[in-house]
């Protein structure tokens, strides 16, 4: 039985084949989830440990340092940062590349168990280290709840409750609230009161701690029934807690005390929708959920829990990244549609109706079946998915357009329809199998990226890949038999077999004859024009990747690190003001305090308990106006707040970054960290492109010191440790049981008013044990360390700078490079650079890694293919110069060299083989008899085969470059289309002159 024939001569077979590829490319386009952006596996998570009343460095040295050295086990960490601040440690924690979403837990398990581990060498006032994994990726939905008039702990209570509705919903993974407040019964002491009577917080404490009873009392056991027991008096009212006694059942709490239910002072964070008090509940899908599904859902429950709500509550929605989904791939798909239709009106064009119906076959039939793997393999559809498959659009029916000509050729040539297949396919199988692997290998270092970069863009590669491996199975296969089936017998009505024309075939095969005869100047020239690519690339300017086109920014705000969030919160509604005025914005929102809910797949959340920050979204009426808006607001906040470091900025792209430029001090003494810190900011803000900058280790937050007079100390009968304590349990409150409401334990906390916590003078006259503070130290306010920051266990000083929103990062890093390596640094002392700098770094490395090997691989394919190293020379040289041709074409357009355009090289460099393995093959079946017109007449016959591949090629990147807009794609889509087109040229020229050199070829011409 003759394989090769089999799906022609068994038609059923055909048939189903075809049959079945569509019910599985259907069925994986109904059922794959959706995204608007690729999603990144989570290899990130911070740990907060508390030490309240902690100054930054102790935190560092007793809590931030022995977590450290007990995570140094844990060899799948790749970096640990940490930041010490007064009260807190956070230590951010990134996996190895390596790690997947497939075994991260096991990881973050570890972690788990080594801060379980660390917990004893802890001093015993430390909170426990608390590991949050669930910050890496965006939230899906986010609403806001507020009221005018309801009480904020109503409204804390029913966002809890909506919380939990939002959990139940199947598809859920995670869901937050930011903005609520926590509630507690403050019990607010009478100075004076227990001043004259030398009563303690402490034992206040004590006595409501006594009172509240809560533990079982034992179960009595009868003959028949058992019956548990308990003592009745538990906290449940304002009233059980005034009525507590303090001394000998003569003095209650009411006497010396107020208590009230109100929300803990100062709030943690405080959320802000347009200029009302809100609270969000932002919600996660799961990774391979219907999104479209689960956002129907939410919005229901959503819309049922409204009902609940009185006239002044109002519940909305204020993200959904589904609409953002939704029109984001819409928009590709039309680009992919569009595509598809220019291809196939080139294909009827050169080839007639007849083939270009058998080739654009090809198109559905392959897409449908890549879309059916990628679903197996557990991708997702979204913006890089989809532009893989609209580069393989172009690369696809580059064998179905070989193959149709083939069969087509071969049966107005006389040959039978079998027999017509059978010379086709054994005559392109190596060929063809050859160009498919090594575009394959071209987009392997894409498809084989690890870390967050390789899960952002490796979804480009697969999807080529699996479009090509379904293309050439397609080619071997189904395309030959529908070619044989189909083909007529010629005819010259151009719709029937393409457009012909004798004049210009005449032309251009005098051309080729001048070419070949003029060999040595043509490949010089054209190798001149390619080489100049490589020249006028190092004119480019660098960037890693473009902003994000969307229709959305975000505002950062710093206020000085002593200020309070009430005072964070006062700057916010001014800016409001500010934002208002701007008639292009549709909504903003704010969380003062913390970072606000991620929106977007790169943004970070790591600015926990940090009061003097706020982070605010934008939302335009359109995506167009954000790049015009964004400067004029950041000149308008500039302008009215100077006490302020605002930054306005645009979504980047790429995998999160804290700033676009970073550079880390590394060394010991916190002094010469901060001052070589101080002369790198200094550095940073000479650059007119420079907009903030900022350094993790700064002098001048103001501290209360106690300087004690340690004999009076003694004389009072006190310890440092007591005077710490109970200074710490008058102002900071200490707390005294708690109540329970149905599902909620509030607990009571004993502290002075806040008139009392304010003010100097009432802080110096504190009575601690019966003697004020001021007679037995004194009080002075001094400049201390805000935080300390350590990179890999080691301390550093870091340095971001922010820039205005034209500015180029890569750039401006090259720029104050070559200041700061004039800095005179200490031995010891050393500087490293992070930042947009850095990750590009790492991401190209990355990217090169398995270059030589599969570079290796594709020089055997070629050496396999043609078993002739001359020949495997000749596409050495066309793929080196198609990626000069790529880099002239970027230079052209004036685009940056950015990440992008490194992706579309490596992609390219398999590409731009496929015409000159065509070509080749071509010569080398003539070679030991080759002469200038049989050259001619080789490359003649292989150019309709050719120039198809190439139109197809370069039409399916038009929309994208016409109608898509933004500067993500653009690059990409330049560097291939310019480097496609001048592998055209060297396929067609450049190619056979280089043969003539390389194999001599006698300039004899026959007529």
């Amino acid at each position: 039985m003759n394989l090769l024939t089999l799906f022609y001569r068994n038609r059923y077979l055909l048939a189903c084949a075809i049959v079945i590829a569509m019910v599985s490319g259907t069925t994986a386009f109904l059922e794959i989830p959706r995204l608007e952006d690729p999603r990144l596996d989570n290899r990130n998570a911070i740990i907060l440990t508390s030490f309240p009343g902690a100054s930054a460095a102790r935190v560092e040295s007793l809590v931030t340092e022995k977590i450290e050295a007990q995570l140094l086990e844990i060899k799948e960490i790749k970096t640990m940062k940490s930041t010490s601040r007064a009260g807190i440690s956070s230590i951010s924690v990134e996996l190895q590349d390596s790690i997947t979403n497939t075994n991260n837990q096991d990881i973050f398990s570890k972690i788990r168990d080594e801060l379980k581990d660390a917990k004893q060498f802890l001093p015993k006032e430390v909170g426990e280290p608390v590991l949050d994994d669930t910050r890496t990726t965006s939230f899906t939905v986010v609403y806001a709840l507020s009221s005018s008039n309801t009480n904020l702990s109503i409204t804390s209570r029913l966002a809890t409750e909506l919380a939990n509705r939002f959990r139940n919903v199947s598809g859920t993974e995670i869901v937050r609230v930011y903005g609520s407040i926590e509630e507690e019964y403050r019990v607010e002491l009478n100075v004076e009161e227990v001043t004259a009577l030398g009563i303690t917080p402490q034992e206040i404490q004590n006595a409501l701690t006594n009172a509240d009873v809560k533990t079982p009392a034992g179960v009595m056991y009868g003959s028949k029934n058992s019956i548990a027991m308990e003592v009745r008096g538990a906290f449940d009212t304002i009233a059980t807690i005034e009525n507590t006694p303090i001394r000998n059942g003569m003095l209650f709490l009411r006497d010396i005390a107020v208590v009230k239910k109100i929300a803990k002072d100062p709030p943690q964070e405080i959320g802000i929708v347009q200029n009302n008090r809100a609270i969000l509940i932002a919600a996660r899908i799961q990774e391979n959920e219907q999104m479209h599904k689960w956002m129907e859902t939410i919005h229901h429950r959503a819309k049922l829990f409204r009902r609940y709500l009185d006239d002044e509550t109002t519940l909305r929605c204020v993200f959904d990244q589904g609409k953002y989904t939704y029109k984001r791939l819409l928009n590709l798909y039309e680009n992919l549609i569009m595509g598809c239709v220019l291809v196939m009106m080139i294909i009827f064009l050169v080839m007639g109706w007849r083939s270009a119906v058998i080739v654009s076959f090809a198109l559905p039939f392959s897409v449908a079946l890549a879309l059916f793997i990628i679903m197996l393999s557990g991708e997702q559809l979204h913006q890089m998915s989809i532009f893989g498959m609209i580069i393989a659009v172009g690369l696809l029916i580059d064998n179905a357009i070989v193959v149709t000509d083939e069969v087509v050729m071969h049966i107005h040539n006389g040959c039978g329809r079998l027999q017509a297949i059978e010379k086709t396919i054994r005559h392109l199988f190596v060929p063809l199998l050859s160009s498919t692997f090594t575009t394959v290998l071209g987009f392997m270092p894409v498809f084989l990226l690890a870390g967050n970069i390789g899960d952002f863009i490796s979804s480009i590669a697969k999807s080529v890949v699996a479009s090509l491996c379904v293309s050439f199975l397609a080619s071997m296969t189904i395309i030959p038999a529908l070619a044989a089936i189909f083909a007529r017998k010629s005819t010259h009505r151009w719709w029937q077999r393409g457009l012909r024309s004798k004049t210009l075939l005449g032309w251009y095969s005098a051309t080729l004859k001048f070419f070949v005869k003029y060999r040595k100047m043509t490949v010089f020239y054209i190798a001149g024009v390619a080489l100049f690519g490589f020249i006028a690339a190092a004119q480019l300017q660098e960037q890693f990747f473009p902003g994000a086109d969307r229709n959305q920014f975000e505002i950062q705000v710093w206020l000085p690190e002593q200020s309070s969030i009430y005072e964070t919160q006062r700057t916010v509604r001014e800016m409001n003001e500010q934002l208002q005025k701007f008639t292009q914005i549709d909504s903003f929102m704010w969380m003062i305090g913390n970072s606000f809910p991620s929106v977007y797949y790169n943004m970070l959340m790591t600015k926990d308990n940090s009061p003097f920050y706020a982070n605010a979204i934008v939302n335009t009426k359109n995506a167009n106006i954000v790049r015009h808006l964004v400067p004029q607001i950041q000149n308008a906040l500039n302008r009215k707040f100077p006490q302020a470091q605002c930054v306005v900025r645009i979504f980047g792209q790429g995998p999160p970054r804290e700033a676009p430029l970073e550079f880390r001090i590394y060394g010991v003494s916190i002094d010469k960290l901060r001052h070589y810190g101080e002369k790198i900011k200094a550095i940073l803000l000479n650059d007119e492109q420079v907009l903030h900058a900022q350094t993790t280790i700064t002098s001048g937050i103001p501290k209360l010191w106690l300087d004690v007079d340690r004999r009076e100390t003694l004389t009072a009968g006190l310890t440092l440790k007591d005077i710490a304590t109970k200074t710490y349990s008058s102002i900071q409150g200490v707390s005294g049981g708690s109540v329970l409401e149905e599902l909620e334990e509030i607990p009571v906390t004993i502290r002075y008013p806040n008139d009392y916590r304010r003010k100097f003078y009432h802080i110096a006259t504190m009575n601690v044990q019966g003697v004020p503070l001021n007679a037995i130290g004194r009080l002075e306010m001094q400049p201390t360390t805000n935080a300390i920051t350590r990179y890999n266990h080691e301390r550093c000083n870091i340095v971001r700078g922010y820039l205005y929103h034209d500015a180029l990062p890569i750039e401006v890093t090259k720029r104050v490079m070559q200041k700061i390596r004039t800095l005179q640094l200490e031995e010891g002392y050393s500087i490293s650079i992070g930042g947009d700098s850095e990750e590009k770094g790492k991401a190209v490395a990355s990217l090169l890694r398995y270059i030589p090997v599969l570079m290796t691989l594709m020089l055997a394919t070629l050496v396999l293919t043609f078993n002739r190293l001359s020949l495997t020379f000749i596409i050495g040289c066309v793929a080196i110069l198609s990626v000069g041709f790529g880099l002239f074409s970027l230079w052209m357009f004036s685009y940056p060299l950015g990440f992008n355009p490194f992706l579309g090289i490596a992609g390219l460099i398999g590409i731009a083989l496929n015409d000159t393995i065509v070509v080749l093959a071509g010569l080398h079946a003539i070679k030991g008899k080759a002469n200038p017109q049989q050259i001619v007449d080789t490359v003649v016959h292989c150019t309709r085969h050719i120039l198809s591949t190439t139109l197809t090629t370069i039409a399916s990147f038009l929309p994208l470059l016409l109608f898509s807009g933004g500067t993500f794609w653009p690059p990409l889509a330049i560097v291939i289309s310019g480097g496609i087109f001048g592998a055209t040229t060297l396929s067609l020229i450049f190619v056979p002159c280089l043969f003539c050199i390389v194999y001599d070829v006698k300039d004899e011409v026959k007529e």
